[in-house]
């Protein structure tokens, strides 16, 4: 869990700076020149800071991942072009399994440099369906189309209905446009109720014979 993650990152923080003050402390009791050894770890000690600045790079971002918590486990994100479910967040990486089934390790400093969008503080979701309406469809008929398509999506379970409207005189169809909410911010409320909505729509188009526009049809 989150908590032992970071319990464990604090732990091994302590511990470190523990080992290095009691290092500090011990070593001119055993008669170690503890200045002289510094001073003569020279170019070495440089050497292994900058080798080392990786890895704390990498271990501070983990402790901000944790404590400021930008996401957590179990969580959906999307970074640069690929979006997955937060499986793992380590010392030096991040593991988040893709919508494709990959596990993407991430370098925990590298992830928090992208800009992160958490899927899982979405309140709702916005769906916008564009419908295709023939040319040979009544005026009339058409026109009664919002009203009846307000009531197939607030027959949905968590939808709210926005607006139906004319929005274009397309090359071979009208566009209506279908707007309204899903008020589960989880993606898979969204796909079922938008799957519910568009069969619910097939049926009211059909009840109010309303034809979509259909390519074989300009041969009809």
């Amino acid at each position: 869990s989150d908590q032992v993650n970071s319990l464990a990152l604090v732990r091994l923080s302590v511990s470190v700076a523990l080992f290095v003050l009691a290092a500090l402390l011990i070593l001119p009791n055993l008669g170690v020149n503890v200045i002289g050894l510094v001073a003569g770890l020279g170019i070495g000690g440089i050497a292994i800071g900058l080798a080392a600045q990786g890895i704390f790079r990498d271990l501070f971002a983990a402790l901000s991942i944790l404590f400021d918590g930008p996401f957590r486990v179990g969580e959906t994100i999307r970074f640069g072009d690929a979006t997955g479910r937060v499986e793992a967040i380590g010392l030096k990486t991040t593991r988040i399994r893709s919508i494709d089934g990959d596990q993407i390790i991430m370098s925990n400093d590298k992830l928090l440099d992208l800009q992160i969008r958490n899927l899982n503080g979405i309140a709702e979701r916005l769906v916008i369906l564009n419908l295709p309406l023939h040319y040979a469809n009544d005026a009339d008929a058409i026109a009664s189309l919002p009203e009846k398509l307000k009531l197939v999506v607030e027959g949905v379970k968590y939808c709210r209905f926005d607006h139906a409207v004319l929005t274009d005189f397309a090359h071979s169809a009208i566009t209506l446009e279908l707007m309204f909410h899903v008020t589960r911010g989880a993606a898979e409320a969204r796909n079922d109720a938008r799957h519910t909505v568009m069969l619910s729509v097939m049926r009211c188009l059909k009840e109010a014979g309303v034809a979509f526009y259909a390519p074989e049809s300009d041969t009809v």
